[in-house]
């Protein structure tokens, strides 16, 4: 795996650092963080403000300069995400399962940015070793959602198509989100049932793969997921046929004031094309860059026969997962 790339794609309503819920358009401790690149400074997403804190304002060159057309309404400016650092998000606050940690070698070398060693993994089960980078991003103030994610999905034909959203669930089976089933993903999955995700956190300079199956969830948990949104995003999702073509954005908001005069004294109800998925790990990579471009790759694999004999530079872990160390 080779340096990532740039932020970018699809996003949807907030989640950790606010209230972000899924896509709109196309949703324990380990060492310090590595070396980044020199001379780079972080920069926010550029998305609306966030209800719930104040948004600082926006720095030189967030937006591009470019002329309103006549009759069309002044955009809002961009601004970069607080550096408020709030409490982890409930829906990711999942109690950890009961995997013994990694107990530490005293001849193990120093934590990154030296090196991340394997004697540096927290837990040797690989969802527990995630939760603990997820945990260091969270407590990042440079780090704007450190819950996005780039969800790739591919067509049966293997046309592959890629996206952010959020992760919202994280538990000992598999990561949630949420998502309209009608959208390019949602027939991508039902036909294709598999996918990637890559959670990418640059101040770290840290990146996290993880590649599995994938499979909707039940209606109740939908259901109770939809109802815990800003009544904003729930109208949203009716208003939106995610990836359906449209006349223009006027459709939207003429569509978007006609559904929220109808539901103005009642429940918003959930649309039967709006879910949750979950994504069931077969493979996760962890990643941390280092400044000679000698990067650390650590990959877990589930291995289903325990009994197969391992090789040599293959390690055991926790339950059937094993891993091994990757060339940069």
């Amino acid at each position: 795996m080779g340096t990532p790339g740039q932020r970018g794609g699809d996003r949807g309503d907030r989640g950790t650092r606010g209230h972000r819920d899924n896509e709109v358009g196309t949703g324990g401790t380990s060492g310090a963080p590595g070396t980044g690149n020199p001379g780079r400074s972080p920069q926010g997403p550029e998305t609306p403000p966030l209800p719930s804190h104040a948004a600082v304002s926006p720095s030189p060159g967030d937006t591009p300069d470019r002329a309103t057309p006549p009759g069309c309404p002044q955009a809002p400016a961009c601004p970069r995400f607080p550096l408020a650092v709030p409490a982890l998000s409930p829906a990711l606050a999942v109690p950890p399962s009961a995997v013994s940690p990694v107990s530490p070698d005293p001849r193990c070398p120093p934590s990154p940015p030296q090196a991340f060693e394997e004697c540096h993994l927290v837990s040797l089960e690989p969802l527990e070793q995630f939760r603990a980078w997820l945990q260091e991003a969270l407590q990042c103030p440079d780090i704007a959602e450190p819950n996005a994610m780039c969800l790739a999905t591919c067509s049966r034909d293997g046309r592959p198509s890629a996206r952010m959203v959020l992760l919202k669930g994280l538990g000992p089976d598999g990561l949630r989100f949420f998502s309209n089933y009608e959208s390019r993903k949602g027939r991508e999955l039902d036909s294709n049932p598999f996918a990637s995700v890559v959670f990418y956190w640059e101040p770290l300079c840290r990146q996290v793969r993880i590649e599995g199956s994938v499979r909707r969830l039940p209606a109740e948990e939908s259901e109770r997921y939809f109802q815990s949104r800003p009544r904003g995003s729930q109208i949203g999702a009716l208003v939106s046929r995610q990836s359906s073509v449209i006349p223009d954005r006027e459709f939207l908001r003429r569509k978007n004031a006609e559904l929220e005069e109808l539901y103005r004294d009642r429940a918003v109800p959930r649309p039967d094309y709006w879910g949750a998925y979950l994504l069931e790990p077969e493979a996760v990579e962890f990643w941390q860059g280092q400044s000679n471009r000698l990067h650390d790759r650590i990959a877990f694999r589930r291995q289903r026969d325990r009994a197969a004999p391992l090789g040599a530079m293959t390690h055991r872990g926790h339950g059937d997962w094993v891993y091994e160390r990757l060339s940069p």
